[in-house]
């Protein structure tokens, strides 16, 4: 049955490629596939589904209203590569039921489901596409950057956009949307108003490739860190930039905030890409920090380190706190693993085998199934079918 532009309800250079979280499943996993799991102690049975969906696939949200996953398909880089969709699936089968075609390339994505939007990151064009889930029609394009002359990796001069973008977040209490932009010496955070659909400020000055993004809804705080460790702390509501500390890691790639221990987590990469980068930009002083290969929990109010513990795999990614279960989920590239945590003690708890490169993660905070995404290797087929799994033990 041919699907229609809306849902149907029958049934993110080196450094760069890092940031949008792997490029990466030892080839397309059948339905249901079963994957290695490691337990770390007693457990419930582990349970996983897996699903080959669609190439390129990036960011994901499960939706408890909508009884769906909604996952980005970036379709893949060159001109031969197939359209970028926003797809809907069945969150037990993991099917795909319904989806929209993406006129700009799909990466990140945040969820409102109060309003029945999807916000699309556009990594490729600095732009956001906003999404109207009942119809499936777009609803506006918020261009963020604009195109500057600056030099590229050869020192030649070319036309590109000021800033890339990879995570956004929602701040629905005050109609915003948060967006770290990339930038090799002065990243800078974009805020766009929801409900006009446009860009209400840039807040410059965050140094060398800001990537990671957590909001503290409660105290209306928003912290952003880049990959110089260094942690900020931007007023949600005022907009202003309060504080900036330097941390004790070095690749602070993504962060995750608990509001029940009032920690924020975490991971800290390690990838050499980032180490050259920082030197090609002209931060030749820099003090390494650690090792990376690791997560950490942070005090934000000064930046200060609480605790730390090493990932088993390498190249650790994105992070998930479940607080009702005493839960950290992390994903690792190079380690092809998902991997969790005691939140409170970073005890390890389970460790699922997901070759090749687990990426994204989202929450069902109901049943404490996890879903993510798995990028494909350079051993995979060229162009072949992303997966996504279902977790839960």
């Amino acid at each position: 049955m041919k699907l229609s532009h809306r849902f149907l309800t029958t049934a993110a250079a080196a450094a760069l490629a890092a940031t949008l979280a792997g490029c990466a499943h030892q080839g397309q996993a059948p339905a249901n596939t079963a994957a290695k799991v490691v337990q770390a102690g007693a457990q419930a049975q582990p349970q996983v589904v897996r699903q080959a969906i669609a190439p390129g696939l990036y960011e994901l949200a499960y939706s408890p209203k909508f009884n769906a996953v909604f996952v980005n398909s970036s379709g893949g880089f060159g001109k031969d590569a197939p359209a970028s969709r926003l797809l809907r699936l069945d969150p037990q089968s993991l099917a795909v039921v319904g989806e929209i075609p993406l006129v700009r390339r799909g990466f990140g994505m945040a969820l409102d489901e109060d309003a029945g939007r999807i916000y699309i990151g556009n990594t490729i064009d600095s732009s956001v596409t906003v999404i109207d889930i009942a119809s499936g029609k777009t609803l506006g394009v918020v261009q963020l950057a604009k195109k500057v002359q600056a030099p590229g990796r050869d020192g030649k001069m070319q036309e590109r956009y000021e800033h890339r973008f990879r995570q956004l977040v929602l701040d629905k209490a005050n109609g915003r949307l948060f967006m770290p932009g990339m930038d090799s010496k002065n990243s800078a955070l974009y805020v766009v108003d929801t409900r006009m659909l446009k860009v209400e400020k840039v807040i410059t000055g965050l140094g060398f490739t800001a990537t990671g993004i957590a909001l503290d809804e409660a105290a209306g705080k928003v912290y952003v860190s880049n990959q110089q460790g260094q942690l900020f702390t931007i007023d949600a509501r005022t907009l202003k930039l309060e504080k900036k500390h330097e941390i004790a890691l070095d690749q602070p790639l993504n962060l995750a905030f608990d509001a029940k221990s009032k920690r924020l987590f975490a991971v800290d990469q390690g990838l050499d890409a980032f180490n050259q980068s920082r030197e090609r930009a002209g931060i030749k002083n820099y003090v390494s920090r650690g090792r990376g290969d690791r997560i950490v929990a942070l005090d934000p109010k000064n930046g200060s380190l609480l605790a730390s513990q090493p990932t088993k795999g390498k190249g650790p990614v994105a992070l998930l706190a479940d607080p009702e279960r005493g839960r950290l989920w992390v994903t690792t590239r190079e380690g092809a693993s998902v991997e969790v945590f005691h939140l409170k003690t970073f005890q390890p708890l389970q460790r699922f085998d997901l070759p090749s490169h687990p990426n994204s993660l989202s929450l069902d905070a109901q049943t404490g199934a996890v879903y993510a995404t798995v990028k494909n290797g350079k051993n995979d087929a060229k162009g072949s079918n992303e997966s996504v799994v279902r977790l839960s033990f």
